[in-house]
């Protein structure tokens, strides 16, 4: 993939999708019912994400572009549940979806401010790890052959790391809670 030169370094999509995991995952998650779909759809999102990150404008809200690629993510997953069962009507799906985006489009910088930070406080292996799994979009099990360890175990430390991840980010906006 070739960058536009606005954009930097690939590490600036990891720090932007990082930073806005929570809030993607809510909108996925307030419109798709079943759990282990909707963390597929999130997965799903993030892939196309970074194939079609070149189309981001960058300065503009990277949460409102990411739900908008989740939107059409979801509507692909309607349209193959569709053929096996009732949904609503795409009228009252896109009503729905627009009022979820309009409660979450507003960009959070000291969100992002944070997550950079964080991410500077993990170790080279758990950030390439990280690299790895939601940059390149790998699956865990394909991570797990590149690193040699169990899939098991990359799947646990990838879970150990969103999770201090998180915690982090929060701690530090507790701390410094100015935008």
């Amino acid at each position: 993939m070739n960058f536009r030169q606005d954009h930097g370094e690939p590490d600036e999509f990891v720090a932007l999708v990082l930073a806005n995991q929570l809030r993607i995952r809510n909108f996925i998650r307030s419109l798709v019912s079943n759990r282990h779909d909707a963390e597929d759809l999130y997965q799903r999102t993030s892939v196309v994400l970074w194939k079609k990150f070149d189309q981001y404008e960058p300065g503009t809200s990277f949460a409102s572009w990411a739900m908008r690629v989740a939107y059409f993510e979801i509507c692909d997953y309607r349209k193959r549940l569709a053929r096996a069962k009732v949904t609503f009507s795409q009228e009252i799906f896109d009503i729905l979806a627009e009022k979820v985006a309009k409660l979450t489009e507003e960009e959070d910088d000291s969100r992002r401010e944070a997550l950079e930070a964080c991410l500077a406080g993990l170790s080279d292996q758990n950030r390439e790890l990280i690299r790895m799994r939601y940059l390149e979009g790998l699956e865990v099990d394909d991570v797990a052959k590149m690193v040699d360890r169990p899939a098991k175990t990359v799947y646990r430390i990838l879970q150990q790391v969103r999770h201090w991840l998180h915690g982090c980010i929060q701690h530090r906006i507790a701390r410094d809670p100015s935008p």
